[in-house]
């Protein structure tokens, strides 16, 4: 059963809303059981489970927070891995992604959302931790907490009519089987671009020969040793969490690897129905020395990496800019000032922004992105 609450964006509200919940109305909507019922508590990132594990502590709940970024040293709250729910008496479970599989313990029976999930599969598995019944018993019924505005029990809705169609033709529903009889029914060989092409196969062991590569990519300093075969799997798995398709992983080196993967996304027009588009995407990375060097075609950077890299300070990278003929010409500029009535963000453009004149407010503003030119050879003119 859902339950809808409008707490806003605040992990103080949110809080406040669901022991609100959880201390009222819950009490005479809950299960039997012969132990007290627990809470999953669903967040986006390590900030946010920290957060709202602490208010929880705050009003005077027991609380487990679960994240990757954790550790499992000493007796803090804050863990690493699940442990076992039967050697814990915490209440309140606060994750990411840690508890969306695995956890089999009748006591869940309520989940929390604060942040929603992207899409209905994660909130299926994630339901499922609060509905096991392993004695069967009648009017055993587990609860969603969850914002207005979420469309989590819209998610819920639309998987139940899923489930009753599934069930009498099992075989419609296979998307990645409908990715692989899109591939086979294109042609062998067309004529498309302005060149003559061979029909794709994402399982070719060859398959990252095959991308176009943009000149393109997030460079971090290395905080740690990083295991190339750990973040491989890292990103892998956050992928597939994420709906992307990973079918093939090469490694054209010890240092490099690409990972292809295919979406199996829905036309952006539509609202509740489905019309599947396909897309073809990669992931690339390479370490070398002290850095690594990330580019992802959706442009997205893997969780795993949030505190074992730190980008590159600015003042290194603008060294790319430097040389006889090197000009920025364009620049992305945030305000510092945010009044009602500034303007946020800017982008200006120039031949040379070197030669164009200063304006007022420039003090105000800090660079967010740029773009330029630089020679890094004698007649090459390369953009940056």
């Amino acid at each position: 059963m859902f339950h809808l609450a409008d707490f806003g964006d605040s992990p103080r509200a949110f809080v406040r809303s669901l022991l609100d919940f959880f201390r009222g109305p819950f009490n005479a909507l809950k299960p039997s059981l012969s132990t007290q019922p627990r809470v999953i508590v669903r967040c986006e990132t390590s900030t946010e489970v920290n957060d709202v594990a602490s208010l929880l502590r705050a009003a005077g709940e027991s609380v487990l927070a679960i994240h990757e970024t954790f550790t499992d040293r000493g007796d803090d709250f804050r863990r690493r891995t699940v442990p076992p729910p039967q050697k814990r008496k915490e209440t309140f479970w606060v994750h990411q992604y840690k508890l969306i599989e695995g956890l089999d313990d009748p006591s869940f029976c309520l989940l929390a959302i604060f942040r929603p999930f992207g899409n209905g599969r994660s909130l299926v598995q994630q339901i499922g931790r609060i509905v096991r019944n392993p004695g069967r018993s009648s009017r055993q019924t587990a609860h969603v907490f969850a914002g207005v505005g979420q469309r989590q029990d819209a998610y819920w809705a639309n998987y139940r009519k899923y489930e009753s169609v599934y069930e009498s033709n099992p075989e419609r529903f296979d998307l990645l089987g409908l990715f692989d009889n899109f591939v086979s029914i294109q042609p062998e060989f067309l004529y498309f671009d302005g060149n003559y092409r061979a029909r794709f196969s994402i399982d070719d062991h060859a398959v990252h020969t095959h991308f176009q590569y943009p000149l393109s990519t997030r460079v971090y300093s290395l905080r740690e040793t990083l295991s190339m075969q750990q973040l491989t799997e890292a990103v892998q798995e956050e992928w597939l969490n994420s709906d992307l398709l990973v079918r093939n992983i090469q490694k054209p080196d010890s240092n490099t690897r690409v990972i292809a993967y295919a979406t199996l996304g829905n036309s952006p027009t539509l609202l509740d129905h489905a019309l599947v588009q396909f897309e073809l995407g990669f992931t690339v990375f390479r370490r070398k020395a002290k850095y690594l060097f990330f580019y992802d075609t959706e442009g997205k950077v893997p969780e795993y990496l949030r505190n074992r890299v730190e980008p590159v300070d600015p003042n290194r990278l603008q060294r790319l800019l430097i040389g006889q003929e090197a000009r920025v010409s364009q620049l992305s500029l945030l305000n510092t000032d945010l009044g009602r009535h500034s303007v946020r963000r800017r982008v200006i453009h120039a031949r040379s922004l070197a030669e164009t004149s200063p304006n007022l407010v420039d003090h105000a503003h800090v660079c967010s992105t740029a773009t330029g030119y630089s020679n890094p050879a004698p007649g090459k003119l390369s953009r940056r």
